[in-house]
């Protein structure tokens, strides 16, 4: 299987060489061993580097986590998620605010939405409902559901935490 990434879209940085004050980069002489799990640098002295292993998650955009409720409260009409990279949920850096999920795709022109502005978006959840959520690759996801009775909220799930590949 070959893929094709003309614009480095699956390139990650693996590991920055010791560099000396203004001096250039520390990789001329890199070489890989055999197998191609390990390379080797001569920069002050034989250095060794494991290399991951390759995959195939874009890490240029968000990654959809889906998370899953199989049984709501009783009670519940429209449920929704609220995430972010920490415990108050905030998905940005810039703006202290908690995000929402509720839809069971990601949409890549709006990938979420913030409670404040937006308000709370709701998917149908009567008897189970699952939403993706856009997350951010290599990055620790912090979740809560919030169940609501006709618009009404009505609880909360507990705070929930997954790694995003």
């Amino acid at each position: 299987m070959k893929l094709s990434y003309p614009n480095g879209e699956a390139a990650r940085l693996l590991a920055k060489q010791m560099w000396e004050p203004k001096g250039g980069g520390a990789t001329g002489n890199v070489k890989p061993l055999p197998d191609g799990r390990w390379i080797m640098t001569q920069y002050p002295r034989a250095l060794h580097h494991s290399v991951p292993v390759f995959d195939t998650i874009r890490r240029d955009t968000f990654v959809p986590v889906t998370v899953s409720e199989p049984t709501p409260p009783v009670g519940t009409t429209d449920a929704y998620v609220r995430f972010g990279y920490d415990s108050n949920f905030y998905c940005s850096a810039n703006r202290n605010e908690a995000c929402i999920a509720s839809t069971g795709t990601v949409n890549p022109g709006n990938p979420y939405f913030y409670i404040g502005v937006d308000g709370p978006q709701q998917t149908t959840c009567g008897s189970g409902c699952s939403v993706a959520i856009a997350a951010i690759s290599s990055r620790v996801l912090f979740y809560q559901w919030v169940f609501l009775n006709q618009g009404t909220q009505i609880g909360t799930g507990r705070v929930e935490m997954v790694a995003v590949p």
